[in-house]
């Protein structure tokens, strides 16, 4: 008669799923399609808080991982860090003074092994050579050899204790215009020829008596390792490098990596096994590398290239 009217129905269980098929419905429509806008806001928020909050320990990773093997000058703000972590950061900075207490009592060690080692080895050689004796020339070429060995290990040990707080602004140029000359009386006794090409200023940041001793030991391992009459060269630039090359045998490239190594040397050589430790040192102090190849002179070539810019030291 034109009036609405309603139907209940019951059944007895659910067998075609209808009540589940019509919660799952409703829960969709009036549960999860609202709560969708909040799900994707609340994980927006979630990230940016996360970052926010782990931003100290980011930039932390970032210093820690611009620390020298001798860099332990540098602290760690606790204060900044979530409250979470602030212990162990703290426990990080102890490991640091404690690291800098050890650098500084090698560095007092290197100081006194100098003058006491430097010094009587010095006085010996003045002596022996006052004496025109074939036993005590042959004892005067050991005692030489022993020094220029202790004054490697010093110079090493210096390489290896450096600070960058001790870095200096200096041009390599004048390095070189300083070491080559020095070096070509050697040259010439064992009849080598040594040349020296400036291309141009290279102003770095660094240790300047660790890069002098580095280009000492570049150019007087090709005077010792390669024949006579071998032409030496040593290029300074563009940009902060400094290359030596000869035209020696070269060195095989099976052996680059190994010779590195500080007492390793080839089946030839007389040294100590430390002149392309101490380069390599050098490179790694001032975050630089040392390349090894082939000259276009036919024997081989050593760069030592080092950065234009000084390393970050904040702390």
């Amino acid at each position: 008669q034109g009036r609405e009217v309603w139907v209940e129905v019951m059944t007895t269980g659910d067998p075609s799923y209808a009540f589940l098929g019509i919660l799952g419905s409703e829960i969709l429509d009036d549960v999860w399609l609202p709560m969708i806008p909040l799900i994707v806001l609340s994980l927006g928020v979630a990230m940016w808080s996360v970052r926010k909050s782990l931003r100290p320990l980011t930039d932390a990773a970032t210093k820690a991982d611009e620390l020298s093997p001798t860099g332990f000058e540098k602290r760690f703000d606790a204060a900044s860090m979530p409250r979470e972590v602030a212990g162990f950061v703290t426990a990080i900075n102890r490991l640091l003074e404690r690291g800098n207490e050890l650098v500084g009592a090698q560095r007092l060690f290197i100081a006194r092994a100098a003058h006491e080692l430097r010094t009587p080895l010095s006085v010996l050689l003045i002596e022996f050579s006052r004496i025109n004796d074939p036993r005590v020339q042959r004892l005067e070429a050991d005692v030489r050899t022993l020094s220029e060995l202790v004054n490697r290990l010093l110079l090493l040990a210096r390489l290896e204790s450096a600070a960058p707080a001790g870095f200096e602004s200096f041009d390599l140029a004048e390095i070189a215009r300083e070491t080559v000359p020095g070096l070509e009386v050697l040259a010439q006794q064992s009849g080598h020829r040594l040349s020296l090409i400036i291309s141009g200023r290279s102003i770095v940041v660094g240790d300047k008596l660790g890069i002098r001793g580095a280009l000492s030991n570049l150019i007087e391992n090709a005077i010792k390792h390669t024949p006579e009459n071998t032409e030496i060269r040593v290029t300074v630039g563009p940009g902060g490098g400094i290359v030596v090359e000869d035209g020696g045998p070269g060195m095989p490239a099976s052996d680059q990596q190994t010779m590195l190594q500080p007492f390793r040397k080839g089946p030839a050589s007389a040294g100590a096994g430390l002149g392309l430790a101490i380069i390599k040192q050098a490179a790694d102090l001032h975050r630089g590398k040392l390349l090894v190849g082939r000259s276009s002179l036919g024997g081989a070539r050593f760069e030592l290239r080092i950065s234009l810019q000084p390393r970050r030291t904040s702390g």
